[in-house]
């Protein structure tokens, strides 16, 4: 899985978490070949603020991603379906490892290229991979409103968000 470009995965992960779990599916349809909408709730679990227990069902995310020629634009609604606005953790998990399909389908090379360290700056990560046949390839990430707080283990996310789910009729 992940997203390929010429055969080359340029997105091997790209995870969503709320509350520090993976949220339920609730409904998934492609709108065109390049749309794609998902519906998403958030599994229960302690949230901050007085008497604010997340009940199932509390927290809806709506997830839309559209693919063009050469990005893919991926957006979040978060909604709150309690009796008050609720603070709700957003995690987006992401890695880059630039294998070709056959690597992604098990066959091992003796060599690769060489993987940089991603450039991280406020709202944006670059991944950077030079290949055997001396072709750069990158993946660049934006996010928007820069996240509050990032982490990173050697080249993969988390990003971390808190964000007010507020009601829809608010």
């Amino acid at each position: 899985m992940g997203l390929f470009h010429d055969d080359r995965r340029f997105l091997s992960q790209l995870e969503l978490r709320v509350n520090g779990r993976a949220p339920a599916l609730l409904s998934s349809s492609a709108i065109a070949s390049d749309i794609c909408r998902v519906g998403l709730n958030a599994t229960s679990g302690s949230t901050s603020g007085k008497n604010l227990d997340q009940l199932p069902n509390d927290v809806h995310i709506r997830r839309e991603q559209v693919l063009t020629d050469d990005a893919l634009f991926q957006s979040l609604e978060v909604q709150s379906f309690h009796d008050g606005n609720l603070t709700v953790s957003v995690e987006v998990l992401f890695d880059a490892d630039f294998m070709d399909i056959f690597q992604v389908r098990g066959l091992l090379r003796g060599k690769s290229g060489n993987y940089f360290e991603p450039d991280i700056e406020d709202g944006s990560v670059l991944f950077y991979y030079e290949g055997l046949d001396g072709r750069a390839r990158t993946t660049h990430l934006e996010f928007l409103p820069a996240p509050s707080r990032s982490r990173r283990t050697a080249r993969s996310g988390p990003y971390r968000f808190r964000r007010t789910a507020t009601r829809p009729w608010a």
